[in-house]
Order: structure tokens, then sequence, then C-alpha cells
């Protein structure tokens, strides 16, 4: 076979470059000595060579367990002064308090140079080079970890914002208050808040996350939303959120005060009417119904089967495509007939049905 001038070069200079072997090593690097259930630790593994180990591919991955968490932060390859460097950061989790040893592992393949000028000098192929790697499976340095319990599940450093609407509204107008969670620690650890407030209807999704991870752990914000409907004043009750600050080391609580709410009671039909005005309007209201009456009589006379659009219905329905939000729209759903809409409030409660159209859709659909 005719020989290929320039992969016979190429073969030759990796030969001169790889003259001799290279050498590597490597090492790991913890944060800390102690933690506790739950706490995020900051983990490093180094592969150093002493040259650019271009023969070399790493199999380094370590996965988790029942007792501990591993989750990938970054990893890369560099040549720093022709030297090549393999870096891999973790965030360990432990799960329970214990005495943790950690020994992992990492797998060294190795190309020959055999094989290079074989497949730089003749047509190359995959399968044929993947197959020639020498594998050496090393244990890595031991990282050790003393977890301990925390007196809460909760942990980190937090503090708390606390969102709300002015405490005067109108009478089935919405009053909103959104409670926030801000700061760094085990974000999944924090309970969903329940207020239950007699004769008001409650309104909720799930927390919103938006959190980021780093050296230091999960960073970022977690908000809770609400939106309380009554006719009447009410009292929001006070809450506490209790967590173990891993700073100060100690349980602090975060309070959210109590709320007194003014509503401003809605009118009767009786009390808009001027005096004098009674007798006007139920002669109005008699005569409405005569002519409903007479219209269904002459309808079965008739005998044709024809659907008569609801007036009810269709102010409903006006009513329905005016609602500007999913709060507004539900709050209409509840005073009108919650047991009647009672599944499409409950999409929209859990998130199911998140856009206005779609909801507006499916109710105007259950009433045509």
């Amino acid at each position: 076979m005719k020989l290929n001038l320039g992969r016979f070069l190429f073969a030759l200079l990796l030969l001169s470059l790889s003259a001799g072997a290279s050498t590597y090593k490597w090492s790991a690097f913890v944060a800390k000595d102690k933690a506790y259930v739950g706490e995020a630790v900051y983990v490093k593994y180094l592969c150093e060579f002493d040259d650019n180990g271009e023969l070399y591919i790493i199999d380094f991955n370590p996965q988790s367990t029942d007792i501990y968490d591993f989750i990938l932060l970054t990893k890369s390859e560099k040549l720093i002064d022709g030297k090549r460097v393999n870096s891999y950061e973790y965030i360990l989790e432990p799960k329970s308090a214990q005495k943790l040893e950690i020994i992992l592992e990492a797998t060294m393949k190795k190309t020959s140079l055999d094989s290079i000028v074989d497949n730089t000098t003749n047509h190359y192929d995959d399968t044929k080079f993947d197959s020639i790697h020498k594998k050496t499976v090393l244990k890595m340095q031991k990282i050790s970890l003393e977890v301990l319990d925390a007196p809460k599940k909760l942990l980190g450093d937090f503090t708390l914002q606390v969102k709300k609407d002015e405490a005067q509204i109108k009478a089935y107008e919405p009053y909103h208050l959104d409670v926030s969670l801000i700061g760094q620690g085990n974000f999944d650890a924090i309970k969903s808040l329940d207020f239950d407030v007699k004769n008001v209807k409650v309104f909720t999704q799930e927390p919103i996350k938006k959190i980021d991870l780093d050296k230091d752990g999960y960073k970022g914000e977690w908000t809770q939303k609400f939106a309380f409907v009554s006719a009447e004043d009410f009292r929001i009750p006070s809450k506490k959120i209790e967590y173990f600050n891993t700073l100060t080391q100690s349980v602090e609580v975060l309070h959210i005060d109590s709320i007194d709410v003014k509503v401003k009671r809605a009118y009767k039909k009786e009390e808009l009417l001027d005096d004098g005005e009674d007798e006007l309007f139920f002669d109005v209201t008699y005569m409405y119904y005569f002519l409903t009456l007479l219209s269904g009589f002459l309808v079965g006379k008739i005998n044709f089967k024809a659907e008569i659009p609801s007036i009810k219905n269709e102010k409903f329905v006006s009513k329905v495509n005016a609602a500007s939000s999913l709060d507004a729209l539900s709050m209409l759903l509840i005073l009108n007939d919650e047991k009647k809409f009672h599944s499409i409030l409950s999409q929209i409660d859990s998130g199911e049905v998140s856009s206005l159209k779609e909801a507006k859709k499916l109710i105007i659909k259950s009433v045509q």
C-alpha cells in the first residue's frame, strides 16, 4: 500500500511529542470536614499531567447513592503552560447523619503510539482505534465528611420578604399577598404555606423557585402567591417559618405578621333605589316574567325544537370574556356556581390551566 506522506509526517510528530511517557497525578479537595444533613458541600477533583497528555481519555462520572447526592457543577480540560489539567467540580449533599468516607474511581484510557501511527498512515477506522485503548482503573483520594443532624430540615441563610395590597378592598375584590424566602440553602425543604380563614376563599398556586447552584450551594428566591376573596372584613393569621442558620449555627424564626383587611360591603339592590322607584322596578320585573311565560307557551304550540339562548348565560359569558386575570375569573366562577365549576377551578388552582384564554374557552364550553 502506498504510504501517505502527510499522515506519516503527522505520526512522526506525535512520536516525537510523546517520546517520554506521560505521567499524571490526581488530587481531591473538599470544602468542609463537617456538614449537616442536606447541606451543600463543595468538592473538586483534579487530574494534572506533566505534559499535554494527548494519549489519554478520562472517564470520571461520580454517581449519587442512597446516602448522598453528587451534583455536577463544572468540568473542564485546559492546557496550562503546555500541561494538561482536567478539573471536575461537584456539590455533595449528604442524606443522613454519619461519618462519610468516599473513594471514587476514574478510568484512564490510553491509546498506544502504534495505533496512532497505524490509523494515521492507513485508512482511519474508528472501531479499530477505539478497541486498542488500554484501561486503568484508579481509586481517587479519599474524602471524609462528618455529617450531623440539624435541629430543622430547612437550613441555610434566609431573609423574608412580604408583599401585600392595601388592607382596604371592595367586596369580592381579591386581596393579594406574596411571601418570599431569599438567600441560600436547601430550598426543597421549604414547606408550602396554608391559610385557613373563616368565610374567605383562599387561592394559591405551587411555589415559584428561581434558584442557581454554585460553590456555596443553592441560591435564589422561593415565592408563594395568595389571593383572598371575601364579602366581609377578615384577618389573615400570622405565620412563622423556622430554619437552622448554618452561618450562626442556631435556629432562627422568620415572622409573617397577621393582617386585618377591611372590606367595603357590596350594596344590595334595594339600597341602590331612590324612594318611589320600587313600584316601577317591580312592574318591569313582572312584565319580563309574563313575556317569558308567553314565549314558552308559543314555542310549545308551534312544536319545533329550538334552543333559546339563555339571557343569564349570555350575561355570564359576557362577564367571562371581560375578566382580565385568572384571579378575577376564579372569583366570577365562585360567585356564580362554585360546585358547577369546581373542576375548572381546581385546574386553575393547580396550574394545570395557566392561560387566561384557555380557561375562558373551558368555561364558555361548559355553559353552552
